[in-house]
């Protein structure tokens, strides 16, 4: 690749190619219909093609047949890696959105290596600087695409490259399913432990919230001088749903100017507003968290991995929004909050729990970091492969090392 020529893209690919109505088939002929949440974002493949008559998507929708790249051109599909490969369409003919651009390879380019080099997080990040129009209806101008540069190396090179970076992206996509995998496990083993805390099959005694846990903290504003590497987080630092970490801030980088609440590690941490979004994590270390989460501690009768579950479930997800106050910004007041009446199965059960949950955490972190070592491998091949100086040799070093 190191003497590769440099082209742009509208020397190898047509972008949005027209199709003749002479050349269509009949208008009752099947054909795959792919709209934009049709494109999986993570292994750049459609996962939820549509068969539909060509009549009824012959106009307003974007045209592409077999082989095609499809490329999201609006915000923020682009900048999420909605890029495809149009595969096994149904008569080999595709409509899909208008917020698609469509790149057809010539005979000098191979699309696979289209869709690995528009997909890199390199492409998009150039592809994003030269947005055009207003806020939420950003699109990547057609302009960009067709002087965007690419390496053009022989045919045969290509098809070494697309082939090492498969087999990368392939690793990936095991990764992120064990991950996945092991994260169904955790609200799995609840119900088979205790049971689905809406009809509590097992007869376990209830209790109000209140008596598992409470909240030992009072609002204070921290000092960014000699607290500033301390957390500082807010209900934007938790997954919805899931019960997962996504950010980390601290009191140096908030800068905050209003009280929060101190917690401590092992507190369990839930988002007051908005309860329908779920948002609930355990902290594993201490630090400080917005006025809009209440940091629960645990009594002698619940333990923290028991409560994270209890309040990520269905059950009091239900009760939590029916118990929120005002329309605007749903939130569910102190009083709601621990009136809620909570299954309590012994506290021995609970342990076994915790301990199975605390194994299986350990476990997640492991394939969290195998999945991002391998998200860092393709990212690195990408940059070997279709960058600058590197060469296929270079990265079946990185591949196989």
């Amino acid at each position: 690749m190191t003497h590769a020529p440099i082209v742009p893209l509208r020397e190898v690919c047509s972008i949005n190619p027209r199709t003749s109505r002479k050349d269509l088939p009949a208008p009752e002929t099947p054909v795959s219909f792919v709209p934009m949440g049709a494109v999986d974002e993570t292994t750049g493949r459609i996962v939820e093609r549509e068969i539909r008559p060509l009549a009824e998507v012959q106009t307003g929708y974007t045209s592409f047949a077999e082989g095609d790249v499809l490329f999201a051109k609006i915000t923020p599909c682009m900048e999420n890696g909605k890029v495809a490969m149009a595969t096994e369409l149904t008569n080999g003919m595709g409509r899909g959105s208008t917020e698609f651009y469509v790149l057809r390879p010539s005979d000098r380019i191979l699309g696979e290596y289209i869709f690995h080099f528009v997909r890199q997080q390199r492409f998009r990040d150039q592809a994003k600087r030269n947005f055009t129009g207003t806020a939420g209806q950003q699109r990547v101008p057609k302009s960009f695409m067709e002087e965007a540069l690419i390496p053009l190396p022989p045919i045969e090179e290509q098809r070494r490259i697309v082939d090492i970076l498969n087999r990368a992206a392939s690793i990936e996509r095991l990764k992120a399913r064990a991950s996945a995998h092991l994260r169904d496990f955790i609200p799995a083993l609840f119900l088979k432990m205790f049971g689905d805390p809406i009809e509590n099959p097992m007869g376990w005694p209830v209790r109000p919230l209140a008596d598992l846990c409470g909240i030992d903290s009072e609002l204070r504003t921290p000092d960014v001088a000699s607290e500033g590497n301390a957390l500082c987080v807010g209900p934007d630092s938790f997954a919805k749903d899931t019960g997962v970490w996504i950010a980390r801030t601290t009191v140096a980088e908030v800068i905050p100017r209003s009280g929060k609440y101190w917690f401590e590690k092992g507190d369990v941490l839930y988002s007051k507003i908005r309860p329908a979004l779920r948002k609930c994590v355990l902290a594993d270390r201490s630090g400080y968290c917005s006025a809009d989460v209440y940091p629960l501690r645990c009594s002698q009768i619940a333990t923290p991995e028991y409560l994270h579950a209890l309040l990520l479930s269905q059950s009091f997800s239900d009760y939590a929004v029916g118990s929120s106050t005002r329309a605007q910004m749903p939130k569910i007041n102190r009083k709601a909050l621990f009136a809620y009446e909570a299954m309590c199965p012994p506290r021995e059960l609970q342990d076994d729990y915790s301990r199975l949950v605390q194994a299986a955490a350990v476990r997640m972190k492991l394939a969290d970091d195998a999945n991002r070592l391998a998200s860092h491998l393709s990212q690195s091949l990408l940059d070997k492969l279709l960058g600058t100086g590197g060469t296929d040799h270079d990265a079946r070093e990185a591949l196989t090392g």
